[in-house]
């Protein structure tokens, strides 16, 4: 834990710990609480924003005796710069879902983890206090846990396109395309294709021709577009398994600052498409059932008195799931960064699970995926 969020953390007062303890066990009678441990949780953030995380657990004192306590503290610098991040996630919205309790009581089954405690500690450091899910499923998850999530995230979209909610926040419309660069895919593509003399590249390449790849890319800019003009819900925005918790029959969200106004369907492109950036164990599951984790996401649409055409559905599914592919396709424009800095090279072992040495082999089995989804994409956009 770095100085800073200690220090922070010690600041906190005992009321404070107390409030969030008697609002952890749903309990007022909570009289007293011990001094609480202290575990940084140190997963990365696309926004900078977020400068820690810490698990506060301890033991409460009230009417019925001794009882164990726990809550998540997230803690946010608004002041801090984000980066390109900040185009399409916005703290400010995750609060405001917090403190009015939005999507709680809709009876849906994807719903926002609990929040005890929005403390602002001055005009730009908060904390929010969250309910503890780090005992919850964690990846790399089954199948089963992606299709559950998939209806989950379907039922939300779609009771939302139903029902026309309008919310008490405003947020970002067409997120997706902020996030997967605007339309400038095929720009990066051709970088790569610049470097194709290149051996590490070469290895990336080794079973797709950069033709298809190219070829891939402009039909990628075009369900950008093209998605723009699909029916529209509220999303969830970054629902891939770091920031959802199957719990019983409930997806338990966390990471709201991402919610977005976004064709139905992008949704289940972040949850498919994200686990091909991450270890190969995720990345093969992706690959061998992304069809089934996507047919889940349709069944449940449907159900949710959605009437519209499962194509579109698909267009807008590619949205994400072709920028998850694309991110592999572009790795080699950063190649040099990997190889000569200390922390890509970490963040690419804790990301991916392979040294930079076996990065090409490991990007190589995702690429194998672009022929295929280059005869899809024809027939969706081309």
């Amino acid at each position: 834990m770095d100085d800073r969020i200690e220090n922070i953390m010690k600041s906190v007062e005992l009321d404070t710990f107390l409030s969030v303890a008697r609002a952890a066990l749903d309990n007022p009678n909570i009289t007293s609480v011990q001094k609480p441990s202290l575990t940084e949780i140190t997963t990365s953030h696309n926004d900078q924003r977020t400068i820690g995380i810490v698990k506060v657990s301890g033991v409460a004192i009230g009417l019925e005796g001794q009882r164990r306590w726990s809550s998540v503290a997230k803690i946010i610098d608004s002041a801090k710069v984000s980066g390109d991040a900040a185009r399409w996630l916005f703290p400010e919205n995750e609060r405001k879902i917090y403190e009015l309790g939005l999507f709680q009581n809709d009876g849906i089954r994807l719903r926002p983890a609990k929040c005890y405690l929005v403390d602002d500690l001055d005009d730009d450091l908060s904390v929010l206090w969250l309910e503890d899910l780090s005992e919850a499923p964690q990846p790399p998850w089954s199948l089963d846990q992606f299709t559950s999530a998939a209806a989950n995230l379907a039922q939300f979209n779609g009771f939302h396109l139903a029902n026309d909610t309008e919310l008490p926040v405003s947020i970002q419309q067409d997120a997706y395309y902020l996030r997967n660069g605007g339309g400038r895919t095929r720009e990066q593509y051709a970088e790569v294709a610049e470097m194709r003399d290149n051996e590490l590249v070469d290895r990336v390449y080794r079973d797709v021709s950069m033709e298809s790849a190219l070829e891939f890319a402009a039909l990628y800019e075009k369900a950008l577009e093209k998605a723009k003009e699909l029916p529209h819900s509220i999303c969830f925005g970054d629902s891939h398994a770091r920031n959802m918790f199957p719990i019983d029959s409930q997806t338990v969200g966390i990471d709201w600052a991402s919610i977005t106004r976004d064709p139905i369907g992008v949704d289940v492109g972040v949850l498919a498409g994200s686990p091909l950036t991450f270890g190969a164990e995720e990345a093969q599951l992706s690959a061998d059932h992304e069809q089934v984790i996507f047919d889940a996401y349709l069944s449940s649409l449907a159900d949710s008195e959605w009437t519209g055409k499962p194509e579109d559905v698909r267009v807008a599914f590619f949205c994400q799931f072709a920028g998850y592919i694309s991110i592999v396709a572009t790795i080699p424009l950063s190649l040099d960064e990997y190889l000569n800095n200390p922390d890509r090279r970490a963040f690419l072992l804790d990301r991916f699970g392979v040294t930079v040495d076996d990065l090409p082999e490991r990007l190589a089995s995702v690429m194998t995926l672009i022929p295929k989804y280059v005869e899809e994409l024809r027939q969706l956009v081309g």
